[in-house]
C-alpha cells in the first residue's frame, strides 16, 4: 500500500511484534505506543495514515482514545481500526457517539490483520476523492472498478460522457452557475440509471463536466440515448431568454471580435471490452477519449461506439 504509516497503539508486546512483523513485511511503515498519551505524541509528530488500537490500553480504553483522536482536528481524517475481544459490547461506541472505520476481533491472524488494514486504507482513499460538487466518486473509483473487472475477465460497456461548451459558459455565466449545470447533469444520468437494471451500474465523476458510467452490456446505446434526450430538452432552462432565442451566447474572441458560440451539449463515447481486448484502466481511458473527440467534434449532441475488434 505504498509504505503508508500505521500507528499501533497496544501495551501486549508480542501481539504488537506479531503485528509489526505482518505489516512491516507488507511494505508499511508502523509506528508503536503502549499507551494513548505515548500515541497521540507520536501521532501528532509522524502523521499516520491508520490507528490500529486495541481496546485494552494501561492509562485508557481504546474508544476513550479514539474519542480524543476525533476531536483532535489534527487527526480526526485519520482511520482507526480497534481491537476487540468477542465480549465486547460494541453499544460502547454507541454510548461514546465514536465511529470506527474497521473492527478486528480477537484472536486474528496475521492474514486477517492484513486483510483489514489494506480495505479500511482503501475505503479511506477512495472516500477522499468523492466529488464535493455532485457527491459522486471520481476518476480513482472507475479506474479501480475497470482494472477489477479486466482481472475478473468480466464484460462491460463503459460511458465516457463530456459537456460540449462549459468552459464558453463558466465565461459567460460564471462558475456557480456551471456548477448547477454539472449537478443537473449528475442527477440526469443518475435518473436515467435507475430506470435499468443496475446490477453491475456506476457513475463517476471524472472531472468538471465529464463523467464515466460503467455498466454490464447491453444497456449503453440506450442509456446515451435518454440521457442526451433529456439534456438537450432541460438545458435551455440554465439560459437566459435572450441567449436561448438566438441559440448561442455572444463573446469576445482573443481578437477581440464577437463571435457566437452554440448552446451546450454532449458528447458521448462507448467502449466495451466484448469484442476488443482491452488489458488496462489506460487502454481504457485512450480509447474513451478518442471517441470523445469525435463525438464532440460533431455539431449538437451525440454518441459513438467503438466497433473495432481485436
Amino acid at each position: 500500500m505504498d509504505g503508508e504509516k500505521i500507528l499501533i497503539v497496544a501495551a501486549d508486546p508480542k501481539a504488537v511484534q506479531v503485528a509489526t512483523v505482518k505489516l512491516s513485511n507488507a511494505g508499511f511503515w508502523v509506528i508503536t505506543a503502549s499507551d494513548g498519551a505515548v500515541a497521540l505524541d507520536k501521532a501528532h509528530n509522524a502523521s499516520p495514515d491508520l490507528f490500529l488500537i486495541d481496546y485494552q490500553l494501561p492509562d485508557q480504553t481504546g474508544i476513550q482514545l479514539c474519542a480524543e483522536i476525533i476531536h483532535d482536528p489534527d487527526l480526526k481524517a485519520i482511520p482507526v481500526v480497534l481491537i476487540i475481544d468477542e465480549n465486547f459490547d460494541e453499544g460502547k461506541l454507541k454510548e461514546y457517539n465514536i465511529r470506527v472505520d474497521g473492527i478486528l476481533i480477537k484472536p486474528f491472524t496475521p492474514k486477517n490483520l492484513l486483510s483489514k488494514i489494506n480495505s479500511v486504507l482503501l475505503k479511506s482513499k477512495l472516500a477522499r476523492e468523492l466529488n464535493p460538487l455532485t457527491l459522486l466518486p471520481g476518476k480513482i473509483h472507475l479506474q479501480t472498478e475497470v482494472d477489477w473487472r479486466l482481472r475478473q475477465n468480466r464484460e462491460f460497456d463503459l460511458i465516457f460522457s463530456d459537456l460540449k461548451g462549459l468552459q464558453v459558459y463558466n465565461k459567460v455565466y460564471g462558475y456557480e452557475r456551471g456548477n448547477e449545470v454539472i449537478k443537473f447533469t449528475a442527477t440526469l444520468m443518475e435518473t436515467e440509471l435507475a430506470k435499468i437494471d443496475r446490477n453491475g451500474a456506476g457513475l463517476y465523476q471524472i472531472e468538471g463536466g465529464s463523467f464515466g458510467i460503467l455498466l454490464d452490456p447491453g444497456y449503453a446505446e440506450t442509456v446515451c440515448e435518454n440521457i442526451m434526450g433529456r439534456f438537450d430538452q432541460q438545458i435551455g432552462g440554465f439560459y437566459d431568454e435572450a441567449d436561448l432565442q438566438r441559440g448561442g451566447v455572444i463573446l469576445k474572441n482573443r481578437r477581440g471580435l464577437f463571435e457566437q458560440k452554440p448552446i451546450m451539449s454532449m458528447g458521448l463515447g462507448i467502449i466495451s471490452n466484448q469484442q476488443r481486448k482491452i488489458t488496462n484502466w489506460l487502454e481504457a481511458e485512450e480509447i474513451g477519449v478518442e471517441l470523445l473527440e469525435f463525438a464532440k467534434a460533431v455539431h449538437g449532441s451525440k454518441f459513438v461506439r467503438d466497433r473495432r475488434q481485436s
